[in-house]
């Protein structure tokens, strides 16, 4: 499976071009068209690039689901010694 972990800087120039478009939200500018949107810049990375980038978003990803397990089980292993020593306040 292909994974896609979307990372654009926009410029002042593209920015001001790009205002106030968002989806699901009230548009402020009524139209794009397509003269601004010719002089956007677009940078293509090459493909090992984006592939040593998403190895390291994974990398992370792990990592903090591993932090989040350790966190459960230290807060699971403190709420079982309250229960076993009648501590437990409910």
């Amino acid at each position: 499976m292909v994974k896609f972990y979307p990372v654009i800087k926009l410029n002042d120039p593209t920015r001001s071009i790009l205002q106030g478009v968002n989806m699901g939200c009230i548009i402020v500018r009524p139209k794009i068209t397509q003269k601004p949107l010719e002089n956007i810049k677009i940078l293509f990375l090459p493909i090992s690039l984006q592939n040593q980038f998403t190895n390291i978003i994974e990398k992370i990803e792990i990592i903090k689901q591993n932090k989040a397990t350790a966190e459960i089980n230290i807060l699971f292993e403190a709420l079982m010694q309250k229960a076993f020593n009648d501590e437990l306040v409910i």
